[in-house]
C-alpha cells in the first residue's frame, strides 16, 4: 500500500518522515522484532542527519542498502556514504552488530557483489523468519526506485515480477550517479518491505511523481509505481504538488 503526503517544503518532508521512520523503527523494537534496515543513497539520507535518534536501534537491527553502485569510488557506494556520514558508527555506538556491506572489494566482480548481497539478504530471513524489514526509499526524476533503473539492458526480462532473485545486477546506457554498473534489489524483495518511508522532493520529481501518483501507468516504465502493489506500507512524503497526493 503506497500512502502519498503533499508538504510545503522539503524541510517538513524531512522532518515528518524522519519522525514516521523513527517512530516504526521504536514500536519494533518495544514490540521485540528482528529488524532489516535497509537504506537508500540520495536525498533519503537527510532522513539519517540531524534529528536521528539512535536510541531506536540496537543488536536486534541489521543494517544495509537498498542497492548498491557497483564502484571502488566511496564518494558514489551507497554503503561507504554511510560510513563517510558516520552513521555506520554512531549504529555501532547504539548496539547494531550486523552490517551488510556492500562496498566492491578487491578484485570482485559486479556478478560476485550480485551474489554475496543476495546471500547476505537471504540469510538473514532465514535466521529472522518473522522480522520485519524496513527501508528509506527514494525516486529519480525516471521514475526509478532502488537500482531498478527502466532504461537498463534487458529491464523487462530481470525486473519481470515472475523473476524469483532478490538481487540482480543492471547495465545503464550511460554514467549515472557515478557507476554505469548497479546491483540492486528487485520487485521481488521489494514486495518483503514491511514499512517503508519515501522522499520525492524537487520540481524535476513532478513528472515522476504524477506518473507515480496516477490510477494508470506500469512499474516497468516507472519502477517506483510498484509500491503501489505492495502489501507492505509505504508512506511516501513530497513537496511535488498534484491533486492526486492524498493516498493511493
Amino acid at each position: 500500500m503506497l500512502e502519498i503526503n503533499y508538504r510545503e517544503s522539503s524541510d517538513q518532508v524531512i522532518a515528518e518522515a524522519q519522525y514516521d521512520l523513527l517512530s516504526k523503527l521504536g514500536e519494533y523494537k518495544k514490540l521485540g522484532h528482528n529488524v532489516l534496515l535497509l537504506l537508500s543513497g540520495g536525498s533519503a539520507l537527510k532522513l539519517l542527519e540531524s534529528g536521528f535518534d539512535f536510541s531506536v536501534l540496537g543488536s536486534h537491527v541489521t543494517i544495509g542498502v537498498l542497492d548498491e553502485r557497483y564502484t571502488d569510488d566511496e564518494n558514489f557506494s551507497n554503503y561507504a556514504q554511510l560510513v563517510k556520514s558516520g552513521f555506520i558508527g554512531k549504529a555501532i555506538e547504539a548496539g547494531c552488530r550486523d552490517f551488510i556491506d556492500t562496498r566492491v572489494k578487491n578484485g570482485e566482480t559486479s556478478s560476485d557483489l550480485r551474489t554475496s548481497y543476495d546471500l547476505a539478504l537471504l540469510r538473514w530471513h532465514e535466521n529472522n523468519p518473522l522480522g520485519k524489514i524496513v527501508a528509506t526509499i527514494g525516486m529519480g526524476d525516471d521514475g526509478h526506485t532502488a537500482g531498478l533503473i527502466p532504461s537498463g539492458n534487458n529491464f523487462e526480462q530481470i525486473f519481470s515480477p515472475t523473476n524469483t532473485r532478490w538481487v540482480e545486477e543492471l547495465v545503464v546506457p550511460t554514467q549515472l550517479d557515478g557507476a554505469r554498473e548497479r546491483v540492486t534489489t528487485t520487485f521481488n524483495f521489494l514486495a518483503m518491505i514491511a514499512y517503508g518511508v519515501m522522499v520525492v522532493m524537487g520540481e524535476g520529481k513532478m513528472k515522476a511523481m504524477k506518473k507515480l501518483a496516477s490510477e494508470d501507468g506500469s512499474h516497468l516504465e516507472t519502477p517506483a509505481r510498484w509500491y503501489r502493489k505492495t502489501a507492505g506500507t509505504i508512506k511516501c512524503y513530497t513537496d511535488c504538488k498534484i491533486d492526486s497526493a492524498v493516498g493511493v
